[in-house]
C-alpha cells in the first residue's frame, strides 16, 4: 500500500488539548451571547406582536367603518325610495330621487373600497351573496323610480312593498353578517394577540433557563466532541486512503504550485512514476500528456482548473506519456480542492486509460460512414460531405463536380458467376477508382454498383477528361473468376456544385438525371447536367428571394391582409360571424407591396416556408387576440398550411401553444391545406387534422380538383370543408361539364357532412347560380377585395348587402 498521508497522532493530541481550551471559552461566551440575543429577539418579537395587533385591528377596523357605511347607504336608500312613493310633492320627490341615487353612489364607493381589501373565504362568500341579492333589488327599485316618474303610484307602491322593499332586506340581511363577521373578528383578534403577548412572555423566560443550562453542560459537550471528532477524522482518512487504494481510476493530488501531495496505486501504474519520484515533484513532470492529433505536448493541466476555479474535462483526444515513453488514450478531470473557507488548496486530478474505449469508438464510427465490401465512405457519410460542400460553394465561392458512377453490364457477372464474383468485382473497381483520384476527392459507394465521386476545386473540363478516363480504364478492364473473363463500363454523369445549388437532394437528382441520360445515349460515357438559361436565370432569382425572404422574417417585413368570404346559407347561429381568408404580402425596399407567388416558390424550395407560416400564425393570434368586435359580431379567420409545415414535428405544440398564449377562440380558426399537399404528405396531415380538432380548430382542403379529386381520401380525413378551386368556378354559368362537376363535389361533400367554399367568384350571374347549387360559402372579387389585416374592421359592409347577405 502507497503512504501518501503522513498525519502522525501526536500531533493530533497536541491539537486536541488546544481546541478543547479554545472551544470551552468559545462555548461560555456564546452561551451568554446566545442568552443577550435570544432575550432581545423575544423582546422584539413581543413588540413586534403589539405593533401587528394594532396594524390587524386596524384592518377590521376598516373593514368595520365601510360596512357599516354600506348597511347606512342600504337602508337610507331604502327609506329614501320609500318616501319617493309617498311624496307628492314633485319637486320633493325630485329631491328624494337625488338622495336615492347619492345613496347609491356611497354604497357603491365603500363596496369597491372593501372588495379592494384582503378579504376571508366567508367574507368572498357574503359579498357574493350581497351581489346577488342585490342584483335582484336593483332592477326592481328602478323600475319602481320609473313608474314613480310616470306618476304609477299604485303599481310603484305595490312593487315597493312585495318586491323591493323584501329583495332589499336580503342585502340588509347579508351586510349586517358581514358587520357581525368583522365585530367577531376584532375580538378573537383581540383575544389571540393577548394570548400571544403571554406566550411571547413565556417564551423569553423559558429560552434563559435553556441557554443557562446549555452554558453548563458545554464544558463536557465540547470535550467529548473532541474527542469523538478526532476518532472520526483518524477513521475518514484511513478510509480515504484505503478507497484511494482500490479504486480503477488513477489520481493525483497537488497543492496551488502543482507539487504533487498524493498519488494512488493506478496512478504509479499508469504514469510508471513510483510514489516516491512523484511526491513534491511537478505534476507536469509526472502527468505528462499530448495532443494525440497534433502531437504537442500539453502545459500544466491543473493550471486551467486553479485559474478558473471550475472543473475542467479534458478534450477526448489526450495520450499519456508514460516515464518508458509509451502512449495510450486518456480521459482526465481537473477539479480545484477548497478548504471550509472556499479557498483553493489544489487541485485534484482523475484519470484513466481508454484505449480500449476509443478503439472501439472509432471502430464503431468506421462501420457507421464506410461501405464494409469496398472500404469507401457510404452514401450517409458522403452526403454529410456534399452538404458541408454546398455551404462551402455558397459563401466562399469554392468550386466542386459531382459525379455518378453507374456500372454497366454489371448484372450479366452477378448472374453468371455469382454474388462472390460481383462483390470481388466492386473491391477491384473501388481500389482502381482511388487510383485515379486525388487525396482531396471524395469517393464513395451508394450502394449496388452505384459510386459517386466529389472532385474538389476542379473545373467542369477537368471533371470531364477525369470522368472520361475512368470510363476507359472500366472498359479496358479484364476480370476473370474461375476460368471466365468478364468485362464491363460505366455511365457517368455530372454536374458543378456552385453557389445555385441549393441542397444534397437536388444535386443528387441532377447528376441522376444526367447518368441516366448517359445510358440512354449508348452507356460508357459521359453526360453533364446543364441548367438551360431559363431554368440559371430562375434560379438566380431564387436566390436573390432567399436572401429577401431571410431579411423579411428577420425584420418584420411580411404584412398579412385578409380576404372576406360570405355564408351564402346563414343561420340565426351564425349570421354574425365575419368570415376572412389570411393572405400573405412582403413589403420591398421601396415601399411596394409585393404579391405572394414571387416570392413563395423561392421559400419553397429552400424550405423556409414552415418558419413563414409559423410566423403568419403568431402575428394572426396575435391580432385575434386584441380585436375588438361591434355588437355581437365574431370573426372567423381561414389560415393557409404549407406542405413543408405539415411535416414538422413539432408544429402542434406549436399551433397549441400559441393559441394559449394569446387564449383565442379555437372554434373560430380554421387550416387550410392545399389537396395535393394533402395527398403528397396523407399521414402527416391526418394526424394533424385529428389532434387540432381535439382542441376545437377546423380544416379545409383547399384548391380541390386541381389535383387527384379522388373523394376516397376524404372518408379518412376529418375535413371540415372543401373550397372547390377556382377554375371550375369561372364558366360555371357557360360551361355545363363544370357545372356537373361542381354540384357533384357539393353532393357528395353534403352526404359526408362537409361545407363547400367556391372560390374565384366574379360576377352576380356565378353567385346566383352557386346558391341555387346550394353551395355553403363563396370567395372572389365580387365578394371583397384583400385588405390589410388592419382594415378588416372598417370594412365596408355596403357590398354584403347590395350581395343580399343580411
Amino acid at each position: 500500500m502507497v503512504k501518501v498521508l503522513n498525519i502522525k497522532l501526536p500531533s493530533l493530541m497536541k491539537l486536541k488539548t488546544s481546541k478543547t481550551q479554545l472551544l470551552l471559552l468559545l462555548g461560555f461566551s456564546s452561551s451568554f451571547l446566545l442568552f443577550i440575543i435570544l432575550t432581545s429577539i423575544g423582546l422584539s418579537q413581543l413588540q413586534q406582536s403589539i405593533d401587528r395587533t394594532d396594524t390587524i385591528l386596524g384592518h377590521h377596523n376598516v373593514k368595520t367603518a365601510l360596512v357599516e357605511k354600506m348597511e347606512k347607504a342600504a337602508r337610507e336608500r331604502s327609506l329614501t325610495l320609500y318616501t319617493m312613493v309617498f311624496l307628492d310633492d314633485p319637486f320633493e320627490r325630485d329631491d328624494a330621487y337625488l338622495n336615492f341615487k347619492g345613496y347609491g353612489i356611497d354604497f357603491l364607493n365603500a363596496r369597491i373600497e372593501f372588495i379592494a381589501m384582503s378579504l376571508t373565504d366567508e367574507e368572498k362568500n357574503l359579498i357574493q351573496q350581497q351581489s346577488q341579492s342585490t342584483n335582484i333589488s336593483v332592477p326592481l327599485q328602478r323600475q319602481v323610480v320609473e313608474l314613480v316618474q310616470e306618476h304609477k303610484i299604485i303599481q310603484a307602491r305595490k312593487i315597493l312593498i312585495n318586491k323591493a322593499i323584501p329583495a332589499q332586506n336580503r342585502v340588509l340581511v347579508a351586510l349586517n353578517r358581514l358587520h357581525n363577521i368583522q365585530v367577531e373578528a376584532n375580538q378573537r383578534i383581540a383575544k389571540d394577540m393577548k394570548q400571544e403577548y403571554q406566550e411571547q412572555f413565556n417564551l423569553i423566560i423559558t429560552i434563559a433557563l435553556i441557554v443557562l443550562a446549555l452554558a453548563l453542560t458545554m464544558a463536557l459537550f465540547v470535550s467529548r466532541y473532541i474527542s469523538r471528532t478526532e476518532k472520526k477524522l483518524y477513521m475518514e482518512k484511513e478510509l480515504a486512503q484505503v478507497t484511494l487504494d482500490s479504486i480503477g481510476d488513477g489520481v493525483i493530488t497537488t497543492d496551488q504550485r502543482g507539487n504533487i501531495r498524493t498519488i494512488n496505486p493506478v496512478a504509479v501504474e499508469l504514469t510508471g512514476y513510483d510514489s516516491e519520484e512523484a511526491i513534491d515533484s511537478d505534476i507536469a513532470r509526472i502527468f505528462s500528456i499530448k495532443n494525440e492529433d497534433s502531437g504537442n505536448y500539453i502545459d500544466n493541466p491543473i493550471e486551467n482548473a486553479l485559474q478558473n476555479d471550475a472543473i475542467h474535462t479534458a478534450p477526448s483526444n489526450m495520450v499519456l506519456v508514460r516515464k518508458d515513453g509509451d502512449m495510450f488514450a486518456i480521459e482526465h478531470t481537473v477539479s480545484p480542492i477548497r478548504d471550509l473557507k472556499g479557498d483553493i488548496l489544489g487541485a485534484n486530478i482523475v484519470f484513466r486509460d481508454v484505449t480500449e474505449m476509443r478503439k472501439l469508438a472509432d471502430e464503431l464510427s468506421y462501420q457507421a460512414t464506410h461501405d464494409p465490401l469496398t472500404g469507401l465512405i457510404n452514401r450517409r457519410e458522403f452526403e454529410r460531405r456534399l452538404k458541408k460542400s454546398i455551404y462551402n460553394a455558397h459563401n466562399d465561392g469554392h468550386k466542386y463536380v459531382l459525379c455518378f458512377l453507374d456500372l454497366d453490364q454489371f448484372k450479366l457477372i452477378n448472374d453468371t458467376a455469382g454474388h462472390a464474383a460481383g462483390d470481388e468485382f466492386l473491391k477491384q473497381i473501388a481500389h482502381q477508382l482511388s487510383t485515379k483520384l486525388r487525396k482531396s476527392d471524395v469517393l464513395a459507394r451508394l450502394g449496388g454498383d452505384e459510386f459517386t465521386i466529389l472532385l474538389d476545386n476542379c473545373t467542369l473540363k477537368t471533371a470531364e477528361s477525369i470522368s472520361t478516363k475512368i470510363c476507359h480504364m472500366i472498359k479496358e478492364t479484364h476480370f476473370a473468376w474461375e476460368g471466365n473473363i468478364f468485362t464491363a463500363g460505366a455511365s457517368i454523369g455530372i454536374v458543378p456544385i456552385n453557389e445555385y445549388t441549393s441542397t444534397v437532394s437536388e444535386a443528387m437528382s441532377a447528376v441522376d438525371t444526367a447518368c441516366y441520360e448517359a445510358k440512354e445515349k449508348g452507356r460508357n460515357r459521359v453526360q453533364i447536367y446543364w441548367l438551360d438559361d431559363e431554368k440559371l436565370s430562375l434560379r438566380r432569382e431564387e436566390m436573390t428571394w432567399l436572401l429577401k425572404l431571410e431579411e423579411a422574417l428577420k425584420h418584420n417585413k411580411f404584412i398579412l391582409y385578409a380576404q372576406e368570404f360570405i355564408n351564402l346559407n346563414p343561420t340565426k347561429e351564425n349570421k354574425n360571424i365575419k368570415l376572412f381568408e389570411i393572405l400573405l404580402r412582403l413589403k420591398n425596399s421601396q415601399g411596394d407591396i409585393v404579391p405572394p407567388m414571387a416570392f413563395l416558390p423561392a421559400a419553397e424550395r429552400y424550405h423556409l416556408m414552415p418558419k413563414i407560416d409559423r410566423w403568419v400564425i403568431d402575428n394572426t393570434f396575435k391580432f385575434i387576440k386584441n380585436i375588438n368586435p361591434e355588437h355581437d359580431e365574431q370573426y372567423q379567420f381561414s389560415i393557409n398550411l404549407s406542405g413543408q409545415t405539415i411535416t414538422e414535428p413539432d408544429l402542434y405544440d406549436y399551433i397549441i401553444d400559441k393559441a394559449q398564449q394569446y387564449r383565442i377562440e379555437t372554434s373560430l380558426i380554421y387550416f387550410e391545406i392545399t389537396e395535393t399537399a394533402a395527398i403528397a404528405n396523407m399521414s402527416n396531415a391526418i394526424k394533424l387534422i385529428n389532434n387540432l380538432k381535439k382542441s376545437n380548430f377546423h380544416f379545409s382542403l383547399d384548391d380541390f380538383g386541381s389535383g387527384l379529386s379522388s373523394f376516397s381520401y376524404l372518408k379518412n380525413m376529418p375535413i371540415d370543408n372543401l373550397k372547390i378551386d377556382g377554375a371550375f368556378i369561372r364558366d360555371i354559368t357557360q360551361d355545363p361539364t363544370d357545372l356537373a362537376f361542381v354540384e357533384a363535389i357539393h353532393n357528395i361533400a353534403k352526404i359526408m357532412n362537409i361545407n363547400t367554399t367556391a372560390e374565384f367568384v366574379e360576377d352576380a350571374e356565378t353567385l346566383k347560380k352557386l346558391r341555387e347549387i346550394g353551395i355553403n360559402f363563396a370567395q372572389g372579387f365580387y365578394i371583397a377585395q384583400p385588405v390589410k389585416l388592419d382594415n378588416i374592421i372598417k370594412t365596408n359592409q355596403i357590398v354584403l348587402e347590395n350581395l343580399g347577405v343580411s
